[in-house]
């Protein structure tokens, strides 16, 4: 630590040990250092670290709400695309109804993968890749 972090031995060594003793599972044996990380956030100053419970995803939301009180969390390690989003091919289209029509299947499926993650009640999505405007 000292190396590290010349005169802020004593702030980070505190994180530090705070952060092991909140990770260290049951049987002190099983214990991994790959259980902490530390994240990096653009406009604070070291003073301002801390250390916190559970996970810290250091991006933006996709849509409109920031806050959710109470939260159901579903986590995705996959993205949220419909299976054939990345289909290519040639389609004529004659007339206006193939058009509105072109996407329907598209859109039933992702529909029916949406309804079901919210008939079961979760209200925030982490997902691990992108996630597809229609999803």
């Amino acid at each position: 630590m000292t190396a590290k972090y010349l005169g802020n031995e004593d702030l980070f060594c505190n994180l530090v040990s705070e952060a092991c003793l909140k990770a260290l599972p049951r049987n002190h044996n099983n214990f991994d250092s790959e259980f902490i990380r530390i994240q990096k956030i653009l406009g604070g100053n070291i003073n301002d670290s801390y250390v916190i419970n559970g996970l810290m995803v250091n991006r933006n939301v996709e849509g409109t709400i920031t806050e959710c009180k109470n939260p159901k969390i579903a986590v995705y390690s996959c993205p949220l695309d419909p299976d054939n989003a990345d289909t290519k091919g040639t389609v004529l289209i004659k007339n206006a109804e193939d058009l509105l029509n072109y996407t329907k299947g598209e859109e039933d499926h992702c529909e029916k993968i949406v309804k079901s993650i919210v008939d079961s009640g979760v209200n925030v999505v982490v997902g691990g890749g992108s996630i597809n405007d229609i999803m």
